[in-house]
């Protein structure tokens, strides 16, 4: 709350330069629920009891039509650790790929169309595994996203771009530091860091039908003669991301992880969808899911490092799909039980977008159907790119040279190490 009014209220920079709120006589009115607040902290005590002090957990909920944050709890205990985690951040994994997927779709791409899924090898040595160490054939990127294969996600960032998956993940409201001499397809996989209210409020925009609105966790301020200087009660002021049929079909994707895919029998008894994150080595395990009216992601690692979760309450290896869907799945289940159950939006077909994209970029003229046998982005297959090749001239008695354009020189990652980096 501090952190926000220091940016929000009159006359104030940050929270370190806030002469209005060190004044006093304000009267400040929160978002949280207190019914919401109280079954996040419950939830989280329940699964961090017993673990070790330096494990740490946040659990943060945002209501996708207002952006209004309903609960937050930053960790397990203030008097150890006075660090908001919920506001910390941290490399989201496997939850990051939604936005890789949203950006593709927005490309006019279809969630059908097919890529490989075999292990990935980029032309600098760069290795991209699947975590299950297998390598598939081609999938649909629908089933990849609910089996959250690597191996496809990393060929579709290539697709439709490294900084266009970027600034998609901004504009949905999840603020990362990208460098593009040291991120390649590893942002694919979540290796740039954000923070759980960030994410939860980035997920709200899929519940939301595209558009957002900025997180809040102030109702209205009033000042010590009672005049009210901030006013969140009206209508929320929402920005429009993507289309909402992009939207909806991101949506109807993820809803497949909670019932065939990487968080499978972690629903809540309604609709609802989401996405696992698991960080390389298991140093930090997600779950991001919503519904129409409530988005929450929770967060689980160790607080002063990237250490493995491993051997935790049973669990040898902790993914996102473990720990953390089970808080999501309890915690939804409770703060949801006496909201009226509400479906989502059926998804209109991302190939009827294509075209309208396509339309729109010939100023409206269309000339007919396209004149090729299918549409290149349905259930096309993929290849990787042929590696380059060329064969020595052959002698003659005169003197000739031959020169092979060097085809090898972009890199997706920075190889100012000695070792290429190997993506699990």
């Amino acid at each position: 709350v501090r952190k926000w009014l220091g940016t929000h209220l009159p006359g104030c920079t940050d929270e370190s330069s806030c002469p209005t709120l060190d004044a006093g006589g304000l009267e400040i009115h929160t978002t949280l629920d207190s019914n919401a607040q109280a079954l996040a902290e419950q939830e989280l005590h329940r699964s961090t009891e017993g673990l070790q002090p330096g494990i740490e957990m946040a659990v943060v909920s945002v209501e996708p039509p207002t952006g209004k944050v309903r609960a937050m709890v930053g960790g397990r205990d203030f008097k150890v650790s006075q660090v908001n985690t919920a506001l910390r951040v941290r490399q989201p994994g496997s939850s990051f790929k939604p936005f890789v997927l949203t950006t593709a779709l927005t490309q006019g791409i279809s969630p059908d169309a097919s890529f490989s899924g075999a292990t990935l090898n980029l032309p600098d040595g760069t290795v991209v595994r699947n975590d299950d160490l297998r390598s598939y054939g081609y999938l649909p990127l629908r089933y990849a996203m609910w089996k959250s294969v690597n191996a496809v996600y990393g060929r579709l960032i290539q697709t439709v771009g490294v900084r266009k998956a970027m600034e998609m993940a901004n504009g949905l409201g999840a603020p990362m530091r990208y460098d593009a001499r040291k991120h390649g397809v590893s942002v694919a996989l979540g290796a740039v860091e954000v923070s759980p209210l960030n994410m939860a409020s980035a997920f709200s925009v899929f519940a939301n039908h595209g558009q957002r609105a900025e997180p809040t966790p102030i109702e209205y301020v009033t000042d010590h003669d009672g005049k009210v200087i901030i006013d969140n009660r009206g209508a929320p002021k929402l920005n429009k991301v993507v289309e909402p049929v992009v939207a909806d079909n991101v949506t109807d994707v993820l809803r497949g992880v909670l019932i065939s895919g990487t968080a499978a029998g972690k629903g809540i008894d309604r609709p609802a969808a989401g996405k696992t994150g698991t960080s390389q080595d298991f140093g930090n395990a997600w779950f991001v899911g919503f519904t129409p009216t409530l988005s929450t992601a929770v967060w689980m690692g160790y607080r002063d490092c990237n250490c493995p979760l491993r051997g935790i309450k049973g669990i040898s290896e902790v993914f996102g799909g473990t720990i953390p869907a089970s808080t999501w799945q309890r915690y939804m289940k409770a703060v949801l039980k006496d909201v009226p159950v509400t479906d989502f939006a059926e998804p209109a077909p991302i190939a009827s977008y294509a075209d309208a994209r396509r339309r729109a970029a010939r100023g409206g003229f269309d000339p007919g159907p396209a004149r090729y046998p299918s549409d290149p982005f349905v259930g096309v297959f993929v290849e990787d790119p042929a590696k380059p090749s060329a064969q020595a001239p052959e002698q003659t008695t005169s003197t000739t040279s031959s020169t092979v354009p060097d085809t090898t020189s972009t890199t997706v990652f920075d190889t100012s190490t000695t070792q290429p980096p190997v993506i699990n």
